[in-house]
C-alpha cells in the first residue's frame, strides 16, 4: 500500500466526501402495491414490499370436442387476491426516520405538482 494520499476527485472539497453508486449483481426493480412492517429482535425494522394480482389457476385441463375445438376447464384454483412478497429490507430507526422525512418531502412535492393547473409554471422554473 502506498504512503501517498489518495487523490481527491475534482468535485471533492477538503470538507466533503464523494459517494459512488453501483448496482449489485442482484439489483432489480420491483413494483409494490403495499408493504408489511415489523420490528425484529435486534431492534431493526423489517419492511416487506408486495405486489398484488388475481390468483391464477394451479391446474387446468383443455378438453376438445369432436371438431377439435378446445374448452379450458379450471380444476384447481384459489379464490381471492394473491400477494407476492417481492423484497424485504431491514433498516434501523435512524434510517427509518430519514426515510419518513424524505417520503414526506416527496409526497408534498407531488401533491403541489398535482395541484398546479396545466400550463402553470412551477416555482422552480
Amino acid at each position: 500500500m502506498s504512503d501517498e494520499p489518495a487523490a481527491q476527485s475534482e468535485n471533492a472539497t477538503s470538507n466533503g466526501i464523494d459517494f459512488y453508486y453501483e448496482k449489485a449483481p442482484s439489483y432489480r426493480t420491483v413494483h409494490a402495491d403495499g408493504f408489511v412492517v415489523s420490528p425484529n429482535a435486534k431492534g431493526a425494522i423489517a419492511i416487506t414490499f408486495y405486489s398484488e394480482r388475481l390468483t391464477i389457476p394451479r391446474h387446468v385441463r383443455l378438453e376438445f370436442d369432436d371438431e377439435g375445438e378446445g374448452d379450458e376447464q379450471i380444476l384447481e384454483a384459489k379464490d381471492g387476491i394473491f400477494r407476492q412478497m417481492e423484497i424485504t429490507t431491514f433498516i434501523d430507526t435512524e434510517t427509518a426516520s430519514e426515510l419518513r422525512e424524505w417520503l414526506e418531502r416527496a409526497i408534498s412535492t407531488i401533491d403541489e405538482a398535482v395541484k398546479q393547473e396545466p400550463g402553470e409554471e412551477s416555482e422552480r422554473e
